[in-house]
């Protein structure tokens, strides 16, 4: 009888402000990609792609591939995209929507000509999401989820896994910009601020050629560089530690998004890291008793199972 009650007693899974807010910035991120982009931009046709899409291997499998390059077609499943999307950002019934959520963004991923880092970041998020999402019966996404004992396991193993991702994206981005003599000497971001793709306002640009050479271009280059050396070592440390993860990744990200235009890379990027100081532990239980990881939760009521 005992057992059957603990299995019974859906465990918390504690995150700052629940995984609801990080799901809903992936969804709006995706969204805003398809809702501002139609296909034909989308998918402009290249040499290699003629109908602008990517279509070989597993991206076949993928939702733009599967409904065929018809104009028809592809405005019909934008449009039932863009309703999935949204209603996955207001945050109604996780558990319905994770699966759906993660199949358009990886499907996009896939199917687009020239996918950014930010497709990429989002699709695996959106994946590791699923093991959390799946499992919360919730109908709403808001507020610390309810998860029953025997998906507490997954769901910690996806946290962990989405810390360790993140921490590689930053560290590797950090490896990779050092190996870059401009990086190294602090010339790199005015050049990176003042390129014609997706730099600074003509009014900005004026103050950063001002400071072309100066110490404060080293300090700026560098201080991006420390930003993201950090945060990929924080997201793997205790929670203290990542809850300045997140100070720093909205503040690093924010900056990114107003100054270079890239407001869907920040999106995600503050999502993954705002996901990133997700507690691998039980939530509130009586007053006496002891929070108990996840992990060793479920191994618990496995052993009074079997007793």
């Amino acid at each position: 009888m005992f057992a059957s009650v603990a299995l019974a007693q859906p465990s918390r899974l504690r995150v700052l402000g629940g995984y609801g807010l990080p799901r809903s910035l992936l969804a709006a991120a995706t969204l805003s990609v398809l809702g501002f982009n139609p296909p034909g931009i989308l998918f402009a046709p290249t040499p290699a792609d003629p109908s602008g899409m990517r279509c070989d291997g597993v991206a076949g499998a993928g939702l733009w591939c599967l409904v065929g390059d018809s104009p028809q077609s592809q405005a019909v499943l934008r449009w039932l995209a863009l309703v999935v999307l949204a209603v996955c950002v207001s945050g109604w019934r996780p558990s319905w929507l994770c699966l759906p959520q993660w199949y358009i963004t990886a499907s996009l991923a896939m199917a687009l000509p020239a996918p950014s880092g930010a497709d990429y970041v989002a699709q695996i998020m959106a994946m590791l999401l699923v093991l959390l999402a799946l499992g919360d019966r919730r109908r709403w996404h808001w507020g610390p989820p309810r998860l029953a004992p025997h998906w507490t396991g997954a769901a910690a193993a996806a946290l962990l896994a989405v810390r360790v991702q993140l921490s590689i994206v930053y560290l590797a981005a950090t490896a990779a910009k050092l190996a870059q003599s401009e990086w190294r000497d602090g010339s790199a971001l005015p050049a990176a601020l003042l390129n014609p793709s997706f730099g600074v306002s003509d009014g900005l640009a004026c103050l950063v050629r001002s400071l072309v050479g100066t110490p404060a271009s080293a300090v700026a280059t560098w201080t991006v560089l420390g930003l993201e050396a950090s945060l990929g070592v924080l997201v793997l440390a205790p929670m203290a530690y990542r809850r300045l993860a997140i100070a720093l990744g909205v503040a690093l990200h924010g900056v990114i998004a107003v100054l270079l235009g890239l407001p869907v890379f920040g999106l995600v990027m503050i999502a993954a890291v705002i996901l990133s100081a997700a507690s691998s532990s039980a939530g509130p239980r009586p007053a006496g008793q002891p929070q108990v990881p996840l992990l060793k939760e479920s191994g618990d009521v496995l052993a009074r199972t079997a007793d």
